[in-house]
């Protein structure tokens, strides 16, 4: 028993020092662990969250089904900015939920949507793919 963990340690160190690697977890998304050999971009998302009558509303959570990010909500005047840095992508789906019940105004339903990026900035060519931002508004309907 004893020999074969001596054996697995030391495959996984000279796996290590040839550069493989296992992926981070972060709740229910698999994140990239960003070093060597592994492509990554930077990814900026803004935009507003309104209800029906085009009323701004705040406290309203904010992620991404991409990449991991911080908890976002928005601000008094409904708008959010949402940063993070990932594998390159193109689109990012967001989630926009009301976690805060009537504070805010009513119940609202959650909402679903994708943000189309553009790239902003080029990378080096190499494992840096630059920087991409897209814009987002959307609309919540109440419950």
């Amino acid at each position: 028993m004893k020999k074969k963990n001596i054996f697995r340690a030391i495959g996984a160190a000279i796996l290590s020092l040839l550069g493989f690697n296992s992926c981070d977890i972060i709740g229910n998304i698999v994140a990239p662990v960003c070093e060597y050999g592994c492509p990554h971009a930077e990814f900026k998302v803004i935009g507003t969250v309104k209800d029906a009558e085009g009323n701004p509303i705040p406290g309203i959570q904010v992620k991404s089904e991409n990449i991991w990010t911080d908890d976002i909500k928005t601000a008094e005047d409904g708008s959010y900015s949402i940063a993070s840095e990932g594998f390159p992508t193109e689109t990012l789906q967001l989630v926009f939920e009301d976690v805060d019940g009537e504070e805010n105004g009513g119940k609202f339903k959650t909402l679903e949507a994708e943000a189309t990026l553009k790239q902003t900035q080029t990378g080096d060519g190499k494992w840096d793919n630059g920087s991409y931002e897209g814009s987002l508004d959307v609309t919540l309907e109440k419950e």
